[in-house]
């Protein structure tokens, strides 16, 4: 049997994409990531549905995966409602906190995140600009809050990018690579990342 055609297999999914992404008033080519199954249009459609009422504070782009799309889907036993859920939480987590500030200089940035099994996750920020400490710290801790989903058989990792205050992100695939991660593995991230390098990166100080 021939190899699947990864050019076709894009295109059957392409029109359902658009689809779900109209229905929800959304540009699909503000999303980082192509899905190529319906558990990946599920997952945009749950994550990003509000994202047209965000207005000029914010506005989420799409998401970044460290690991294979099969690895997600097997460590994710509540499939994309669950992981949907966790990602819209960060979202409004950040929203809630630019709104309730006054508005500075535009950015853009990224919210690195790694969840454990035990519903246990780390969370990392990646920005454009530098940020004010006590900005980046509330962010950071309302990150925090945000309930974990549950994982099974090794932790999972993903950004979610995003624009504030009327910055604009540079367009480009590389993947979001806190610092700190930076500082571990002495290179910029390239999926896939192996649970050796996560359980490094997990347990690697995060910057005030």
């Amino acid at each position: 049997m021939p190899a699947p055609d990864d050019k076709n297999e894009d295109r059957d999914v392409r029109p359902r994409i658009h689809e779900v992404v109209a229905h929800f008033g959304l540009g699909l080519h503000r999303f980082a990531l192509r899905p190529r199954s319906v558990f990946w249009m599920l997952l945009l459609a749950l994550c990003f549905s509000s994202a047209s009422a965000a207005g000029f504070v914010y506005r989420p782009l799409g998401l970044k995966l460290y690991q294979s799309d099969e690895v997600v889907r097997d460590r994710v036993p509540g499939g994309p409602m669950k992981l949907g859920g966790y990602v819209h939480g960060l979202s409004h987590a950040l929203r809630e906190v630019l709104s309730a500030r006054t508005a500075g200089a535009g950015f853009a940035g990224a919210a690195v995140v790694i969840v454990e099994p035990g519903q246990q996750a780390r969370c990392w920020l990646v920005t454009s600009a530098g940020l004010p400490a006590d900005l980046r710290s509330a962010l950071l801790q309302a990150l925090d809050k945000v309930s974990a989903p549950t994982v099974q058989s090794g932790p999972l990792a993903l950004a979610m990018k995003f624009e504030a205050w009327g910055g604009a992100a540079t367009p480009g695939e590389t993947l979001p690579t806190p610092a700190e991660w930076l500082a571990v593995l002495g290179a910029p991230a390239q999926s896939p990342l192996a649970d050796a390098q996560l359980d490094r990166l997990w347990n690697a100080p995060r910057a005030p």
